[in-house]
């Protein structure tokens, strides 16, 4: 799972909004691991 977010955010480097958006659903999954 993480290699694939961190391929997201190599492809989306120049495309900060798209990388700001998936932070995001990286807390909402992280959220979601520790409940």
């Amino acid at each position: 799972m993480w290699a694939i977010i961190f391929a997201d955010l190599l492809s989306l480097r120049t495309a900060p909004q798209k990388v700001f958006q998936l932070t995001l659903q990286i807390m909402e999954v992280a959220m979601k691991e520790v409940k």
